[in-house]
């Protein structure tokens, strides 16, 4: 089975309802977002958070947040960058190596 990687970017400020709808895109396509370990020290004014299958990343200010997702299905992969993509993000979707 082909793993895909989603990667998404959003460079504007990210507000609360924007958030919402990504988690929302997030709960339809069935990505798992269980925290597996506590966000670490800021570095270069940016927060990381690792999720199981999902790496957020976000500058404190919230200019800037990126996306790294991991799916085991392609038709899964394409729905959620349509889904990211419709939040205002900007996505590609790439075969794991």
């Amino acid at each position: 089975m082909t793993n895909y990687i989603l990667k998404a970017c959003y460079h504007p400020a990210m507000d609360e309802r924007r958030e919402q709808r990504i988690h929302a895109a997030f709960k339809r396509c069935d990505v798992r977002t269980t925290l597996l370990s506590p966000p670490g020290p800021i570095v270069d004014d940016e927060v990381q958070v690792q999720f199981s299958g999902l790496e957020w990343t976000a500058k404190q200010d919230g200019t800037e947040t990126e996306l790294e997702i991991c799916v085991d299905d392609v038709a899964r992969a394409t729905r959620l960058a349509s889904e990211l993509r419709a939040c205002g993000m900007v996505v590609g979707v790439a075969p794991a190596e």
